[in-house]
């Protein structure tokens, strides 16, 4: 499964099925989840600006 939380856009008070399974299966051995940072971005430097211009702004 691959997904990014920073990208959910379910309706005001639903629960992302994206959140729950890493909630849920994150203790069973064998399941990882990988966590990317800006310094992961391997593309355009556009694109590490963009990151960083919503780091900078979040909310």
């Amino acid at each position: 499964v691959t997904g990014d939380i920073t990208q959910i856009d379910v309706p005001g008070g639903k629960k992302s099925g994206l959140v729950e399974v890493r909630k849920i299966l994150s203790h069973i051995k064998g399941i990882e989840f990988i966590h990317f940072s800006r310094d992961d971005v391997v593309r355009h430097q556009l694109v590490s600006d963009i990151i960083d211009a919503y780091e900078k702004n979040k909310d």
